[in-house]
């Protein structure tokens, strides 16, 4: 299933249907006027009648048919309202396009966004107190769904997308301490060997952490950096933890979700993963090594050192 994101797209998937010589079912992506700032990248707008017309321009065209709507209202919500608001929306999209132009969707895709036991730097109260629950989030959708059901000549699919609050407690990130000093502003500062190259989300959320200290009378609030060159490269700012000193190791949970895909090579390369399932241990991707980081290069001949090119010579 495709669904269209732009009148451009919604020509280009007619053109290709036309050329192939079948129909093609397709669904589009709508937003709406939900949270601020206003979450308008994906779709065709509601309120300013472009979803509507989408619709119209489907039906009008033999080659496509409307099959489902979808909508992607932002990422880390936390209010129910805006998932009850996105779906009363949608189901009122879809009974005009069913009433007016005859189109008998198959589903209606809610997206993602659901968040996760982290907690964002705006939040004074920590994720796992304000996150709701699988089934607060879907007791909303469902509520309004249901009350609307029989709108429907036949009830459409509900699909949804849970991705971060599905797989963000799946993964940890193991760090060691390769430093500890004191810093001009008199916290002192923890320098670990993983950065923002490998927790990109550290920009967004408090990560909550663990050291492998069983025992310490003693806490401190600290700030934790990583091992780049470059003072952005922080893990927590103000964290309060147990006494700590370099060898010991630090974990980071709850970076199942957009760390790993969004990481890079940046100065070090990334290290292995691990699949823990019990007491069984398995290396499921192996440390990166600096000839990973060059072995997709091609230097031209022109560009060799001429020592290099004597040794290829030889």
């Amino acid at each position: 299933m495709v669904n269209l994101d732009s009148f451009d797209e919604l020509e280009l998937a007619g053109a290709v249907a036309k050329e192939i010589g079948r129909p093609a079912q397709v669904g589009i992506r709508v937003n709406m006027r939900l949270n601020y700032p206003a979450w308008d990248k994906f779709g065709f707008n509601l309120e300013e009648g472009q979803a509507l017309e989408a619709c119209r321009r489907i039906a009008a065209n033999p080659f496509l048919s409307l099959a489902g709507l979808h909508c992607h209202a932002g990422t880390y919500i936390i209010d129910l309202s805006i998932y009850r608001k996105l779906i009363e929306n949608l189901i009122g999209l879809a009974v005009k396009a069913q009433g007016t132009l005859g189109a008998e969707l198959r589903y209606l895709d809610v997206g993602g966004g659901y968040g996760s036991l982290n907690t964002l730097h705006t939040q004074l109260m920590p994720g796992e107190t304000t996150c709701p629950t699988p089934d607060q989030y879907a007791a909303t959708i469902c509520e309004v769904l249901n009350s609307r059901i029989t709108d429907f000549k036949n009830p459409p699919l509900l699909l949804l997308e849970p991705g971060r609050s599905v797989v963000d407690e799946c993964m940890v990130l193991l760090s060691t301490v390769v430093s500890v000093k004191n810093q001009s502003s008199g916290r002192k500062g923890i320098i670990i060997d993983a950065g923002v190259n490998l927790l990109p989300t550290a920009f967004y959320y408090k990560h909550d952490l663990a050291t492998d200290r069983e025992v310490s009378n003693v806490s401190e609030q600290v700030d934790i950096y990583g091992p780049l060159c470059m003072q952005i490269d922080l893990i927590r700012k103000g964290a309060t933890i147990p006494y700590t000193q370099a060898g010991d190791v630090i974990t980071i949970r709850n970076v199942g979700a957009y760390n790993f895909s969004q990481s890079m090579q940046f100065i070090q390369p990334r290290p292995a993963v691990v699949l823990i399932d019990g007491a069984q241990v398995q290396e499921v991707r192996r440390a990166e090594t600096y000839d990973d980081l060059k072995r997709l290069e091609i230097v031209p001949e022109r560009l060799r050192s001429p020592w290099n090119r004597k040794e290829k010579a030889s």
